[in-house]
């Protein structure tokens, strides 16, 4: 396993989704953390998928929400939102497509810590105030 620097300035969010609230595990929210990448674990074999290295936690893997997508973490890179064989776009539209997806209605809590992540996540929960909650969900 070798580790490379990360050069570009990414971000990675993690997502914290709901434990089994009401028989519906990762169904009812997701709260998103940000985080600089530090470095990225490469499997040399590529036997395994690229790891991200984060200043913080990368969380516990989601619950099985099927057909609903539930990424465990998403990578912004300029200005661009990644989420591992599953989404890419905008900040807004990625935030939509996470709470929305394959009929999933989830909200979605964040507090990012990025300026620019921050600015995009304010603009998108004034615009749907009924998928992103004001607190955290799980205190």
């Amino acid at each position: 396993m070798a580790v490379i620097p990360a050069t570009t300035g990414a971000v990675l969010i993690t997502c914290e989704y709901n434990d089994d609230v009401a028989g519906t595990p990762g169904e009812v929210w997701v709260i998103l953390h940000d985080n600089p990448v530090l470095a990225w674990a490469v499997d040399e074999t590529g036997a395994t998928p690229v790891v991200p290295v984060i200043l913080g936690s990368m969380g516990t893997p989601p619950p099985d929400t099927a057909p609903v997508l539930s990424p465990p973490w998403v990578v912004n890179e300029d200005d661009y939102l990644f989420a591992p064989d599953m989404a890419r776009g905008a900040a807004a539209e990625f935030f939509y497509w996470l709470a929305t997806n394959n009929g999933a209605t989830r909200q979605l809590y964040a507090k990012f810590a990025n300026t620019k992540l921050a600015v995009e996540w304010n603009q998108w929960a004034s615009s749907n105030p009924k998928l992103a909650l004001s607190a955290p969900p799980n205190v």
